[in-house]
C-alpha cells in the first residue's frame, strides 16, 4: 500500500512527530528511576509504542491526521489561532505533548490510559484530546466494557454519581454503544480527575471526530450526544468537534501570506476536506 505523506520541512513529518513521542517517554522513564513499577512502566511505553507505529502508517488513522494537523503547530511560539479553532481557552499555552499518558491512580502504573493530544497550560490546566478519525465507522468488534477494577479501584466517585452509575453499566460489557467508545473516555476523564485532585474546573476533555453522511455517521452523532449528557450532569467539561469544523476554522484565521503557513494549510485542507 502507498503511504501519503506530507513533507513540509522537507523531512518525513511522521518521523519528526513519532521521534517527539520516543523522547518523552525516555525522558519521564529516566526520571522515574529504577524498580519493578518502573520496568512496567517502559514495557507499557514501549506497547504503545509498537501500537502507534503501526497506526501511523495507515492514512486512514487518527494518528495520521493528528499528527498532521497539530505537529505543525508544537514549536510555534504563538498558538493562539489553534486554541480558537478548538475553541478553548488560547492564552498562556506552555506546551502541546502527543500520546502522555497518564495513570488513573496515584499509586499505580497499570491503570494508565494515553491522551493523543495534551494542550498545557501555565497555571497548570490542561485540554485532553481524544481524536478519532476512521475509527468509529470500521470497527468490526463490539465495544469492551469499562472494566470493573476501575470502578473499584477509584477512590473519588462521589464527585461523579451520574458517570459512576453508568460505568457499571458497562463495567463488563459496552452493549448500548457502536460507534463511540464510552469506556475510553472515562478512562481519560478518571485520569485528569487524579491528575488535578478532582478540581474539574482544571482540565477539558475534547472529542475530536471526523463527520460522515449516512447512517453510521448519524448513529455516531447520537452517542455523542447520549454520552455527553451523562457526563456533563456531573459537572465535567466535556467538548466536542469535527475535525472539518477545526480545519475550516483555522482556514478562515491563518495568515496566508506566510509562505510556511499557506503550505500548511493548503494540505491540510486538500488531505481532509
Amino acid at each position: 500500500m502507498s503511504i501519503k505523506v506530507m513533507t513540509w520541512y522537507n523531512v518525513n513529518i511522521f518521523d519528526i512527530f513519532l521521534a517527539r513521542i520516543n523522547i518523552q517517554w525516555s525522558i519521564k522513564i529516566i526520571e522515574r528511576g529504577v524498580g519493578v513499577k518502573s520496568v512496567e512502566f517502559i514495557r507499557r511505553k514501549q506497547s504503545i509504542w509498537a501500537e502507534m507505529n503501526n497506526a501511523i502508517l495507515s492514512e486512514h488513522s487518527s494518528a495520521e491526521i493528528t499528527g498532521n494537523v497539530f505537529d505543525f503547530w508544537k514549536n510555534r511560539e504563538d498558538k493562539t489561532l489553534l486554541a480558537k479553532a478548538l475553541n478553548i481557552i488560547s492564552k498562556n499555552i506552555t506546551e502541546i505533548a502527543f500520546k502522555e499518558v497518564y495513570p488513573i491512580l496515584k499509586t499505580s502504573d497499570d491503570t494508565c490510559p494515553t491522551i493523543d493530544v495534551t494542550i498545557k497550560y501555565k497555571n497548570g490546566a490542561c485540554c485532553a484530546i481524544e481524536s478519532t478519525f476512521s475509527e468509529p465507522y470500521v470497527r468490526s468488534t463490539e465495544n469492551d466494557g469499562l472494566g470493573e477494577k476501575y470502578i473499584a479501584m477509584f477512590n473519588d466517585w462521589q464527585h461523579m454519581p451520574n458517570i459512576k452509575k453508568f460505568a457499571q453499566l458497562i463495567a463488563r460489557e459496552d452493549t448500548q454503544f457502536d460507534k463511540l467508545h464510552p469506556a475510553h473516555l472515562i478512562k481519560q476523564m478518571l485520569a485528569m480527575m487524579n491528575l488535578h485532585e478532582n478540581q474539574k474546573d482544571r482540565f477539558i476533555l475534547l472529542y475530536l471526530y471526523y463527520d460522515v453522511p449516512g447512517r453510521g455517521g448519524c448513529q455516531h452523532l447520537d452517542e455523542i450526544e447520549k454520552f455527553s449528557k451523562i457526563i456533563r450532569q456531573d459537572g465535567i467539561n466535556f467538548q466536542t468537534l469535527t475535525w472539518q469544523d477545526l480545519i475550516y476554522s483555522l482556514y478562515s484565521s491563518v495568515d496566508k501570506s506566510d509562505p510556511l503557513m499557506n503550505d500548511y494549510i493548503t494540505n491540510i485542507c486538500k488531505r481532509y476536506l
